[in-house]
């Protein structure tokens, strides 16, 4: 049987400022609200679902748009972010 995927879609990387280890996430309209609370760790990954690297969403968050701490990896612009719920 199908079952849904633990992980769920916050949105997209648009920005990536790799001297600062920071990278801006356009959210998407279904972002859970948990998944972009401070501290919160997300995976980011290629449309062909490879993962690029991890993210720590911060307390930036202006309108749909939240900044991030890149935690490794090496996160592009167009790449797409997930939550792993819980």
């Amino acid at each position: 049987a199908l079952v849904p995927s633990p992980r769920l879609l916050v949105g997209r990387i648009v920005a990536v400022d790799r001297a600062r280890g920071f990278a801006f996430v356009e959210l998407a309209d279904e972002a859970p609200a948990d998944a972009h609370k401070e501290g919160t760790e997300l995976i980011v990954r290629t449309l062909a679902l490879a993962e690029t690297g991890r993210i720590r969403a911060s307390r930036n968050l202006r309108g749909r748009t939240l900044g991030a701490t890149i935690l490794r990896g090496q996160p592009a612009p167009g790449e797409e972010v997930v939550w792993l719920a819980p």
